[in-house]
């Protein structure tokens, strides 16, 4: 995780390097939280703290970043990244409903 200060937070960033047995990549980077304080955006600092994204990844071999957002977010697509796998969920009660024995 990465805090973006001077004298107060500013931002940060929070993630965790993800291995996989299967799949592609076999290890990546994966954003799990990234905000900038509404008054400090536009200044520079969430491009700051994707900086040290960058290092900490390329000091390690990882050349990937991953994350996850919310449908009808297009922020990431407008910078570029690309979808690569939806997320689905179910209440695990109506779940228990689904696959019930009759």
């Amino acid at each position: 995780m990465w805090l973006a200060a001077d004298r107060d937070t500013r931002g940060f960033l929070a993630g965790e390097v993800w291995s996989r047995a299967v799949g592609e990549p076999p290890v990546s980077f994966f954003i799990e939280w990234v905000y900038v304080v509404p008054e400090h955006r536009k200044t520079g600092v969430g491009r700051a703290l994707f900086r040290e994204l960058i290092r900490f990844c390329q000091r390690r071999g990882i050349d990937v970043a991953e994350g996850r957002t919310v449908p009808g977010d297009t922020q990431w697509s407008e910078r570029g990244w690309q979808t690569t796998a939806l997320c689905i969920k179910r209440d695990l009660e109506a779940l228990a409903r689904d696959v019930a024995e009759h």
